[in-house]
């Protein structure tokens, strides 16, 4: 889709942007794609996008979510502040930024992220995914009775997956609940 509007309109900044973080979010789920092909192609695209229109907050948002996709959540931090500075009410690039500020390290940070999320969007579609967000939040404050419960949470909501699974055990785990932690672990291989 991104293909045939960047076809249509080659000046499409937010289409290139768009383009390049599909080709590199790819790369992960379709393990037969070409890496280095494929990182090159996106690279491409997000330079085009850059070029084109640097200070729109989509644009930088894409760019931010490009740089976490390849590993580098620091830099990202400054491109999602600048699209968040520019456009406050966006949730989705809150919820990436505070995605990059928990992968610096940053957790409280990424805390506060997060809870306005939540406030400006309390009916979110995505509620579970940043529900377990705040589980790996609350996880890295130590705060692990909070962890275990947005992370049942974000069971309850629908959202599935191994890393739940291991933030859940891992708040089980930190509280002492070691069997629980253990049969968690279990039932989410199976």
């Amino acid at each position: 889709l991104y293909r045939k509007a960047v076809r249509k309109d080659a000046s499409y900044a937010v289409g290139w942007i768009s383009l390049g973080v599909m080709i590199a979010f790819r790369r992960y789920i379709e393990p037969a794609t070409d890496s280095a092909v494929a990182h090159e192609e996106a690279r491409a695209c997000v330079e085009r996008a850059t070029k084109l229109s640097f200070n729109d907050p989509e644009v930088l948002a894409g760019y931010g979510q490009y740089l976490m996709l390849n590993g580098k959540p620091g830099p990202a931090v400054a491109y999602l502040e600048q699209a968040t500075q520019l456009n406050p009410y966006v949730v989705a690039y809150r919820a990436q930024l505070a995605r990059a500020l928990v992968n610096c390290g940053r957790a409280q940070d990424a805390l506060t992220e997060t809870e306005a999320v939540l406030r400006l969007s309390p009916r979110d579609p995505f509620k579970a995914n940043h529900d377990y967000q705040l589980a790996e939040i609350y996880l890295a404050l130590g705060r692990y009775a909070d962890s275990e419960a947005a992370a049942q949470r974000a069971f309850a909501g629908g959202l599935r997956g191994l890393f739940l699974t291991v933030v859940l055990a891992n708040a089980l785990g930190a509280q002492g609940r070691v069997e629980e932690a253990r049969d968690t672990l279990r039932q989410g291989l199976a």
